[in-house]
């Protein structure tokens, strides 16, 4: 009878709120306003267990509790909660699973010869230095993968014998954009297939005996890779570089330097393309010397300009290292520097008959001591007024290449048309572009049948390709640089010299170094390839060429006019 009548006592209740007995079971209309405020306010005013323990509101307990399955499956997402339990448990497991899979997909990427060895040298670096360590952590590991300084390793790394490892993620391919799991023992960015042709043409040589080479820019970098490569297939190379002892001492630190020197194979003179005076001088020296040329890499270009600053350790080196046996037939170049000038090839073909390598060198046998080049000197003329700023440059702080750590908040990889300066876009043209036309020019009437001239291009050359307003002066230099090739080398071609345009493929990161370095936190960034691939793909022409005879085994087509990216044809 109580029962009855605390049940009755809610009903009133209800119904005093506007609500009726025909509510509890059938859907019910919806509610005044003003009614669904005053439950509220009521609602409100329970504060203790006791007071909603109330007899009077056990048939409001009623209805809340047939309502709290409609709350609970808006906790539980609609779901019961045993359901959403479940759920939350699998949801957790597969986050967990998934986060084990990346670290050992991380760790499996970071055992990778490429990666591990750009890492541990720059550790080394890191290490090994006497302070300003707070700086060099602006530092990304870049380089040759298994090297802490230019000369310390061979060329070619040995394959590995462990099993091949497959990842749980798939990644996207460098160089042709499938998927892959496998993971090739050396490159973490390509795909079994791309990573084996890559690493069997870090291996790709041929004997090049009798053949002269000239490659520009060979002090360090892909440039250095592409000298060691034709020495070690038996060419004579004359490097061009604006710090001559620097290069050579980068040489002498290579086991094999004894031997290239006493074969007289080596030759590293000291030269900057912005001087182009000195560049017909130069082209005039080595035709007199060596009568003739087989293959020329313009490699050498400007990307980011440095200022003067840069190269005062350069500079420095050069002061304080004796010239050895590598730098002689440059010092015969500078002596004969007032003979040459204003010469033709014709005067100095003339002059020189019977003038031979080895007499060259007999006579810069009496120098003792040399004066810093004209190039390495020129390198600290300031063109700009940032030239003459230090703060940027840390004294006694290089790279894992042994550069100048340069700590710009901004360099000519970001500026935009109207904020580069006149110096920079005059500099970018003449060694981008006048001087390799100079050089090729001059030199091409003493190129015969089977040679070969490498215009080291890039993708900032390209029409075909998205732009961003950034760094156009090396656009425009490269699709210049590009063009010379696309219009001469047909005509060359029928006199069996091969001339194409080579991108290099990604191997440094050409933004500031606090920005590389953010990218390499954020997203774990390495380049894909280094400088020996680069140079790998430099001289894939050459290499196949001279083996399989172009322009001289009748029969064999070469390669001529292209534009070639990762070993390949791509378009302009």
């Amino acid at each position: 009878m109580a029962e009855v009548e605390a049940s009755s006592s809610a009903g009133s209740l209800l119904a005093s709120f506007g609500f009726s007995d025909s509510m509890v079971d059938d859907a019910p209309p919806p509610p005044p306003p003003a009614s669904l405020t005053a439950v509220t306010q009521y609602l409100s005013t329970i504060e203790d267990y006791g007071a909603w323990k109330s007899k009077d509101l056990k048939a409001l307990r009623q209805q809340v509790g047939r309502l709290s399955a409609f709350i609970d499956r808006d906790k539980f997402q609609g779901m019961s909660e045993q359901d959403y339990s479940k759920m939350v448990y699998e949801r957790k497991s597969e986050k967990v699973l998934r986060q084990k899979q990346k670290a050992a997909n991380l760790k499996h990427i970071e055992t990778t010869k490429l990666r591990s060895g750009r890492i541990q040298a720059l550790n080394n670096l890191i290490s090994n230095a006497d302070d300003g360590s707070n700086q060099l952590q602006y530092l990304v590991p870049d380089g040759v993968g298994s090297s802490d300084r230019p000369g310390s390793v061979p060329l070619l790394t040995s394959p590995s014998s462990s099993p091949p490892v497959n990842l749980t993620k798939p990644r996207s391919c460098y160089t042709c954009k499938a998927r892959f799991t496998t993971l090739h023992h050396f490159y973490d960015q390509l795909c079994p297939p791309c990573a084996s042709l890559n690493y069997s043409k870090r291996f790709q040589t041929v004997d090049m005996s009798g053949k002269v080479c000239i490659v520009t820019g060979g002090r360090v970098k892909i440039g250095y890779r592409c000298v060691l490569k034709l020495l070690r297939s038996n060419a004579t190379v004359i490097v061009t570089t604006r710090f001559p002892k620097s290069a050579e001492n980068n040489y002498k630190s290579d086991p094999d330097y004894p031997k290239w020197i006493s074969s007289n194979r080596l030759h590293i003179f000291g030269l900057d393309l912005r001087d182009l005076v000195e560049v017909e001088r130069f082209c005039s020296f080595v035709i007199s010397e060596f009568k003739k040329v087989d293959v020329l890499v313009n490699n050498a270009c400007q990307t980011v300009r440095r200022g003067a600053k840069y190269y005062e350790n350069k500079v420095e080196e050069e002061m304080e290292s004796t010239p050895g046996e590598g730098v002689k037939l440059f010092q015969v170049f500078e002596d004969k520097r007032e003979k040459l000038e204003g010469s033709n090839v014709a005067t100095i073909e003339s002059e020189s008959d019977g003038f031979d390598v080895t007499g060259s060198l007999s006579r810069a046998d009496d120098v003792k001591n040399c004066n810093v080049s004209r190039s390495a000197k020129m390198s600290l003329l300031p063109l700009t007024p940032s030239d003459t700023t230090r703060d940027e440059m840390p004294t006694g702080l290089t790279d894992v290449n042994g550069q100048q750590l340069d700590l710009s908040k901004t360099n000519s990889w970001l500026l935009k048309l109207g904020e580069v300066q006149t110096p920079e876009i005059v500099e970018c043209m003449f060694i981008n572009v006048v001087s390799p036309f100079i050089l090729n020019g001059r030199l091409l009437p003493y190129m015969g049948r089977n040679s070969f001239i490498i215009n080291v291009s890039a993708m900032e050359g390209k029409f075909y390709r998205f732009k961003t307003e950034n760094h156009p002066h090396t656009n425009m230099a490269k699709a210049a640089l590009n063009m010379m090739t696309r219009t001469s080398a047909q005509s060359l071609s029928e006199r069996g010299i091969f001339m194409n345009s080579v991108d290099t493929g990604w191997i440094n990161d050409e933004n500031p170094r606090e920005k590389a370095a953010k990218t390499r936190e954020n997203n774990n960034f390495q380049t894909p390839i280094d400088e020996i691939d680069a140079a790998a793909r430099i001289l894939d022409t050459v290499m196949v060429g001279v083996k399989e005879g172009w322009g001289v085994k009748e029969g064999v087509e070469g390669i001529q006019g292209k534009f070639l990216k990762d070993y390949v044809e791509s378009e302009w």
